[in-house]
């Protein structure tokens, strides 16, 4: 993601191959601004999904055979530099057009973790973590603003996020708090609106303005999110 399409382009976002033989991080990269032709009247609604994922499946079918396939396809489908004028919909949600996408993970479900990493040499070693972990079917990366936010737990910053699906196991479980670490030493945070497993220290490290927030907690509420980051 360079430079250039950051200062020039509202959105900047990539998809990501992590299981690519070759250069690391090979994928497609997207970046846009809205439109503002005011002579431009025509609106084209929402449409999709286009095709849905029967129900039903036993088994999950990501592994890394279909992943590499899948992400091999789409790369060379997308391949070339293209200059088009799109509908919000499939710039913003592309996966909106696979009904039901998350049975692809079968019945165990999918889980996705999502990071602010602010060093790119960081973002490689999430990258590269990723794949040793079986490979995400799903790699987003995108570039946040430089606005610092008035919010005491925002998750925006300068940075990239990267979000990785993966089909969920407890094995996995297990292994994540290594990507947690690397976002942790480079000065990033994890996305908590997502969050189901990250530790008690890793959020206090990540959010260090959380004892700000105590003041404004209503005693007669609670989350099992907020428990468990204040209990370890």
């Amino acid at each position: 993601m360079s430079e250039d399409s950051v200062s020039r382009y509202e959105y900047a976002v990539a998809s990501v191959d992590t299981l690519s033989s070759g250069a690391l991080g090979r994928g497609v990269f997207i970046r846009g601004n809205h439109n503002r032709d005011a002579a431009r009247t025509v609106r084209i609604a929402p449409s999709g999904p286009h095709v849905a994922f029967p129900p039903g499946v036993p088994f999950s079918v990501l592994n890394g055979m279909t992943l590499k396939a899948f992400n091999t396809a789409y790369y060379w489908a997308r391949t070339g530099k293209k200059t088009a004028t799109a509908p919000l919909a499939p710039f913003f949600y592309p996966l909106d057009a696979i009904g039901a996408y998350h049975r692809m993970y079968g019945p165990g479900g999918m889980l996705q973790w999502q990071g602010l990493i602010p060093s790119k040499d960081a973002v490689a070693e999430v990258l590269k973590l990723s794949a040793s972990l079986g490979g995400s079917f799903l790699t987003v990366m995108k570039v946040m603003g430089r606005r610092p936010s008035p919010g005491l737990l925002s998750f925006s910053g300068a940075g990239v996020t990267v979000a990785l699906d993966f089909p969920f196991s407890e094995k996995l479980l297990g292994l994540l708090p290594q990507l947690d670490d690397i976002v942790a030493q480079a000065g990033g945070r994890l996305y908590p609106a997502k969050d189901a497993r990250m530790s008690g220290a890793h959020f206090r490290s990540y959010y260090p303005q959380w004892r700000e927030l105590v003041s404004y907690i209503d005693p007669r509420f609670s989350s099992c999110c907020w428990r468990r980051v204040m209990a370890e």
